[in-house]
C-alpha cells in the first residue's frame, strides 16, 4: 500500500475551477483577436484613408454622415459608445456613453447596430437615431442637450426574442415619423416622434408585410432586409429574403397605404 497526500494531489492537478478559467480566458482571447483589432493601426491607401477609433474593441456597424456639422457618426457596438468624427478638425470628438448597454456586462457580447441616421430634417444639430439589437429597441440622441432616449419595439420573434431591427428610414415630407424593420419580424414600423415617451413604446405602431410563398419554409429563415424611401414615388421599398430560396420586393405605398409585390424569385 502507497500511502498518498491529498496536497500533493491538489498542487499538480488542476482544480475545476482553474480549467473553467483557463477556458474563459482562451475564449476570450480567441473573442479579442477575432474582432478587437488589437494593434490596429490606419492601412491608408492613395484611395482610401482608414482611421484607427479612440478605443480598443469599438466593434462598429452601423454609420451616418451630418454633411452640414461635417461629422460622421458611430455606435461601438461592443462598449455601447456613441462617436463621431470632425472631418473640419480632423479629430475624432468625445465619445458618449450610452446609458443601458447589456452587452457591456459580459465580455464576449455586443449588440449589433445596423443603421444609425442623423436626422437634420428639423434643422442643424439634429436628432441621431440607431437600432440596438439586443434591447430590441430604436435610441435616440438628442446633441443640443445630450441626452439619450430608448423606445423598445413593441414586437418579438419566437426564435429570437429580438425582431432584431436593423433599417431605419427617415422620409423627408413627414419630419414628425421615422420608419423601420427587423430582421426577424415581417413588418413596417413606424415612430412618431411627437408621440414617443422614454423608456416605452408609446408612438409606435405596426404594418404587417403581406408576405407570401414561403408556407413551406421555416419562419425563422424568412427575413426582412433593407428599408428605402423613393421620394418620386412616395413610397417605401423592402427586402425580404429567405436562406438560399427565394426573395420578393415589396413596395408600400404612402398615398395610398397599400402594398405590392415587385419582384419574386427562387424555386
Amino acid at each position: 500500500m502507497i500511502g498518498v497526500n491529498p496536497e500533493e494531489i491538489g498542487a499538480t492537478l488542476p482544480s475545476a475551477t482553474t480549467s473553467r478559467q483557463n477556458k474563459e480566458l482562451h475564449a476570450l482571447e480567441t473573442f479579442k483577436n477575432g474582432f478587437c483589432g488589437i494593434h490596429a493601426k490606419p492601412n491608408s491607401t492613395e484611395y482610401v484613408t482608414e482611421y484607427v477609433l479612440p478605443q480598443s474593441c469599438e466593434m462598429p456597424l452601423g454609420i451616418d454622415v451630418d454633411i452640414s456639422e461635417d461629422k460622421v457618426w458611430y455606435v461601438s457596438t461592443k462598449h455601447g459608445i456613441l462617436g463621431s468624427y470632425d472631418f473640419e478638425e480632423d479629430k475624432f470628438n468625445e465619445e458618449v456613453r450610452i446609458p443601458i448597454w447589456i452587452s457591456r456586462n459580459n465580455a464576449r457580447e455586443f449588440s449589433q447596430v445596423w443603421d444609425v441616421k442623423v436626422d437634420s430634417r428639423r434643422g442643424v444639430n439634429g436628432d441621431v437615431w440607431f437600432t440596438d439589437e439586443k434591447q430590441n429597441a430604436l435610441w435616440r440622441y438628442v446633441e443640443s442637450s445630450d441626452t439619450f432616449e430608448m423606445y423598445p419595439i413593441p414586437g418579438e420573434s419566437q426564435d429570437f426574442g429580438t425582431i432584431y431591427p436593423a433599417s431605419i428610414e427617415l422620409v423627408p415630407n413627414n419630419d414628425n415619423i421615422i420608419y423601420l424593420v427587423g430582421m426577424f419580424s415581417p413588418s413596417i414600423w413606424i415612430a412618431e416622434i411627437d408621440r414617443l415617451r422614454n423608456g416605452t413604446s408609446d408612438g409606435i405602431s405596426e404594418i404587417p408585410i403581406p408576405i407570401e410563398g414561403f408556407e413551406r419554409t421555416d419562419p425563422v429563415f424568412v427575413t426582412t432586409g433593407r428599408l428605402v424611401f423613393d421620394e418620386k414615388e412616395n413610397a417605401l421599398w423592402i427586402s425580404v429574403m429567405t436562406y438560399g430560396y427565394k426573395g420578393q420586393i415589396f413596395r408600400y405605398n404612402l398615398d395610398t397605404e397599400s402594398f405590392d409585390i415587385l419582384i419574386y424569385q427562387g424555386s
